[in-house]
């Protein structure tokens, strides 16, 4: 018997959540940064991206939210994890990349 899952979670599935919150954390991260956050709007030629001006107080209470600690710990607990699965499978380590390019 293999062992190429965890909880009921295979390799491939533990990349795919790896990955996606990792890039949601960064792009999160990013408009933490410039002190703004996004919003995804339906527009007549499609949808489009709004950017709000918050204050420095207001990122700070983002970033002591219980919901956004939580999300950097599943980041960092996932990477080593993401990092080892993908040295010991090569169809992993090419599926991760193909995750990496779909941002």
């Amino acid at each position: 018997m293999t062992n190429d899952s965890y909880k009921g979670l295979d390799n491939k599935e533990i990349l795919v959540i790896y990955y996606k919150m990792s890039s949601f954390l960064n792009e999160l991260n990013l408009n933490l940064d410039n002190q703004r956050v996004q919003k995804v709007i339906d527009t007549p030629m499609g949808k489009g991206v709004a950017y709000i001006s918050i204050s420095q107080d207001k990122v700070q209470q983002f970033k002591d939210a219980e919901q956004y600690k939580s999300l950097v710990s599943l980041v960092d607990k996932l990477k080593p994890i993401a990092e080892l699965i993908e040295e010991c499978d090569d169809s992993c380590k090419l599926f991760a990349n193909q995750l990496q390019k779909q941002k």
